[in-house]
């Protein structure tokens, strides 16, 4: 449960979109409590603006210098966009983007053997325009979500679990090491499917 994560938005501070990311990207680079983090070193490091390359390094260099999780090769890692989003005007599209999942990817032609599911209940607490505040509704809807994949996962004969830290990075890191990839209905899941080596699967 992310209630207040009103700075490290990675998407947002890497495109350069919504209200603060500006401020935001200042705030990165000068507070110390984010010296060490993915964004930082992208900021310090970019040689252009959406520079895939440059920030798909950094993040394997995090991987190796931090010891963070690596997914296993046979399994396949979900990143469920949930949160504020279940209140906002695309909240449709992300409470229905693994309906009926498993008739739509064809799971069984691939040695999969776990499911991990990569979440958190983020919330952007935007100060600037007073909105995406921690909401019961959101956080309720968040949860539907994620047991009815749990649902359709075991329905399905797999095995279930949630990869989710308050650590961002360490679950960037996590789908960025993954060999079959489910993207959210997120710029973030795009910038990881950019990140993938070269023999990975972006399935959805």
């Amino acid at each position: 449960m992310l209630k207040k994560n009103s700075v490290y938005r990675v998407a947002d501070v890497f495109y350069r979109r919504g209200w603060r990311w500006e401020q935001d990207r200042k705030t990165i680079l000068n507070d110390a409590e984010f010296k060490d983090t993915v964004m930082f070193d992208y900021l310090t490091e970019k040689r252009n603006e959406g520079d895939l390359k440059t920030l798909g390094k950094i993040i394997k260099r995090h991987s190796e210098k931090n010891q963070y999780p690596q997914a296993d090769r046979n399994h396949l890692v979900v990143h469920m966009r949930l949160g504020d989003v279940m209140d906002m005007q695309r909240k449709e599209r992300c409470m229905h983007r693994h309906d009926k999942f498993y008739e739509r990817v064809n799971v069984k032609s691939l040695p999969i053997t776990k499911v991990i599911i990569v979440t958190a209940l983020h919330f952007g607490h935007n100060t600037m325009r007073n909105r995406f505040y921690c909401t019961p509704r959101a956080v309720r809807k968040s949860w539907q979500v994620i047991r009815d994949f749990e649902t359709q996962t075991h329905e399905a004969g797999l095995g279930l679990e949630v990869f989710s830290n308050e650590n961002i990075d360490k679950d960037i890191c996590f789908m960025a090491s993954s060999r079959f990839f489910v993207k959210g209905q997120t710029r973030l899941s795009n910038i990881i499917a950019s990140c993938l080596d070269k023999d990975s699967q972006v399935l959805l």
